[in-house]
């Protein structure tokens, strides 16, 4: 275990493992693909409209982590308080300015915005909690420099994704549903850039957070979570895109998957 965090906070972290496998295991061996975007299906009870549903899910990280953020002393600006302070940016683009551009989304079953609120709400009291435990016990160094290096590289090329991807729902007739993203950015190699964006982001994270096992686990849940459905969105572009196999892109991992 991590000597950096406490042992309830390690066990969180352990549990979001075994959680993330999980998902992970259903998606790829079962090949249950998650039911919202171009995934939204009948058969999963109500639905709530995209824009209110990614608000309310998403929601409960940032306020969590503005609170526990109000509570420790950011003016050294330590490892730990740029940790604390790029997760806050993150998570209020992702809950509060990202969905404002939702144009005609897919409706999101509640059952899984239910879900998605019951992680916001775990990981970011998991988040918060070690951020404050690691004030001061995390020095910068070679590792931790790096990891905000990595964290910002990623959270640059998710948020570049994710705006690419929303100018080509904007240009696109519904008759051209499926149109192969540009060479911008990670798309110049794989489908999911996006979803490699996030992932290396909360690689970085980890690493700036010294290896702290709460921090290690989320980066691991996030490939976990959002790796195979990288790989179901390249399959799918494989299929309705003519030409797509010629670019040559992979789902998540260049040159590898």
């Amino acid at each position: 275990m991590s000597p950096l965090t406490s042992h309830p906070l390690n066990l969180m972290a352990g549990f979001m493992l075994v959680c993330g496998v999980a998902a992970c295991t259903t998606m790829t061996v079962f090949q249950v693909k998650t039911p919202y975007g171009r995934y939204t299906r009948p058969g999963w009870g109500p639905l709530v409209p995209a824009r209110l549903a990614w608000i309310l899910q998403e929601a409960p990280t940032p306020v969590i982590a503005i609170a526990l953020l109000a509570q420790r002393n950011v003016s050294k600006l330590d490892p730990s308080s740029v940790a604390h302070i790029l997760l806050v940016v993150h998570y209020i683009h992702r809950a509060f300015i990202y969905p404002l551009g939702i144009r005609n989304g897919k409706p999101t079953p509640v059952v899984v915005m239910a879900l998605a609120f019951t992680f916001c709400t775990y990981n970011g009291s998991l988040q918060g909690t070690m951020l404050k435990e690691l004030e001061g016990r995390v020095a910068w160094s070679p590792l931790t420099i790096a990891g905000l290096g990595v964290m910002l590289f990623g959270a640059y090329h998710n948020v570049l994704a994710d705006y690419t991807l929303r100018s080509l729902r904007r240009t696109s007739s519904s008759a051209q549903r499926y149109v192969a993203p540009p060479n911008v950015g990670l798309f110049t190699w794989v489908s999911g850039a996006n979803f490699l964006g996030e992932i290396v982001e909360w690689s970085g994270y980890a690493m700036l957070c010294g290896g702290a096992l709460p921090a290690v686990a989320f980066a691991a849940f996030t490939a976990l979570n959002i790796g195979p459905r990288a790989v179901h969105h390249h399959a799918d572009y494989c299929k309705k895109i003519d030409g797509y196999d010629a670019l040559g892109r992979t789902a998540i991992i260049p040159f590898l998957l």
